[in-house]
């Protein structure tokens, strides 16, 4: 059957990247398991970690040509729109060519809920039944209809992107979908766990049924000889160990954040003292920014003062010094650090520090915060190091600058010049 282009079905790439880079191994998984259908795949990950460029790829293989894609995708919104995601992608089958199976007579009479909410298929839908005057019926109904007016258009595929942000209508729907999914049907999500309410994706424990093929893949950043690879893409050229080494320290290894540090650094020349210094400044990508911003609005107060207190500090460091930077009792801290760390914003770098994943991160935290809260938690780091042993006189220097104290600074700076020598 004609379908729009992969490419074309999808979007706009988000990626500046000209090749797929470590992820391989879940580009054949997802393709074997799609080209039967029915059949569900879960892509989770964290932002920029390659979920939608690994969609755009799997959309253009070629077992999967014959299928009819609709795309949703849900949107960081306080009020997420009833069934929002699923209803976008219903609309998709407004567009050329529309497929020969919406005819009137061929469509199921319940499909005709639907004329309310997709105008835009209004000629193809039976008359809309009459109301039966409660809520449950009808909302049973709509996804009866829903399902079968997939069941209508198939072989399709639905897609539904970042359902961390889903209302909990649209993830009912999806989970009915699921537990008996039309034999031309195939469902793809994606979403990142650490921001999905209760970490579960489709609000209760997903289990595909009989007879259909599932997968359920879990994408991690790309190691250190990877982001070598991919530097090596974006800008044409060999790149050297150490600046990709130093590369995969600053981003974590998150693809959409490698590319954005490197278009940022694209005129100056690789390897170089200068560029290293520049890797070290370059601006935190604005989607790594929106994610971390998202994720402190989302935890409570003493949870934000921790995540404040860690991007002060800078280095990973132990819950003791955390609590004392941030002002929080033993028992607040604890509860504090466990939210931060349930919200994906810390990371348990060993058994006794926690600090943040990447540079990157840290840096879009200590961002948010104002000058004068800035010069507080660094005036409180420093009285909290001077009774570590031995004193940490580097650190030390650092926080006396930033707090604003520069004899302070200028002595620390001379013990390190000292212990240096």
């Amino acid at each position: 059957m004609a379908t729009a282009p992969r490419h074309e079905a999808y979007g706009p790439a988000r990626t500046a990247s000209p090749v797929l880079v470590g992820r391989e191994t879940e580009l054949e998984s997802l393709t074997a398991t799609l080209s039967e259908q029915p059949a569900v795949a879960m892509i989770e990950g964290e932002a920029g970690v390659g979920k939608s460029r690994l969609l755009r790829e799997l959309l253009g293989r070629p077992p999967l040509r014959n299928l009819r894609i609709m795309l949703g995708r849900c949107q960081s919104l306080r009020e997420p729109f009833l069934y929002g995601a699923v209803i976008e992608a219903l609309g998709g089958l407004a567009h050329p060519p529309v497929p020969p199976s919406l005819a009137r007579n061929r469509l199921n009479p319940v499909t005709g809920v639907l004329r309310a909410l997709l105008p835009e298929l209004s000629a193809y839908l039976p008359e809309a039944p009459e109301p039966t005057g409660d809520p449950r019926s009808e909302r049973h109904r709509l996804f009866r209809a829903v399902r079968e007016l997939l069941s209508g258009v198939g072989p399709a595929l639905l897609v539904v992107e970042d359902l961390q942000w889903a209302d909990d209508g649209s993830r009912h729907l999806l989970r009915f979908l699921m537990a008996d999914l039309p034999r031309n049907l195939s469902i793809v999500v994606t979403y990142r766990r650490e921001d999905v309410p209760g970490g579960v994706p489709l609000g209760s424990a997903y289990r595909p049924p009989p007879g259909a093929a599932s997968i359920l893949v879990n994408l991690r950043p790309l190691d250190r000889a990877q982001v070598r690879v991919l530097a090596a893409a974006l800008l044409g050229r060999t790149i050297s160990t150490r600046f990709a080494g130093k590369l995969y320290e600053r981003t974590a290894g998150i693809p959409f954040v490698v590319e954005e540090t490197l278009l940022a650094l694209r005129d100056s020349a690789e390897g170089g003292r200068a560029t290293r210094q520049l890797l070290e400044n370059v601006e935190v990508p604005v989607l790594l920014r929106e994610a971390m911003a998202e994720r402190l609005t989302g935890m409570p107060l003493p949870a934000v003062r921790l995540a404040q207190a860690a991007a002060v500090l800078e280095t990973p460091v132990d819950a003791g010094l955390l609590s004392e930077v941030a002002g929080l009792t033993e028992r607040r801290c604890h509860e504090a650090l466990a939210s931060a760390l349930g919200n994906g914003v810390l990371y348990e770098i060993d058994e006794r520090s926690y600090g943040y994943r990447h540079s990157l991160a840290r840096q879009a935290v200590y961002d948010t915060l104002p000058g004068y809260d800035r010069q507080r938690l660094h005036a409180r780091a420093l009285r909290a190091l001077e009774h570590r042993v031995p004193r940490p006189v580097v650190r030390m220097a650092e926080h006396s600058h930033h707090a604003g104290d520069a004899a302070l600074a200028l002595r620390y700076g001379e013990r390190a010049a000292d212990l240096a020598a």
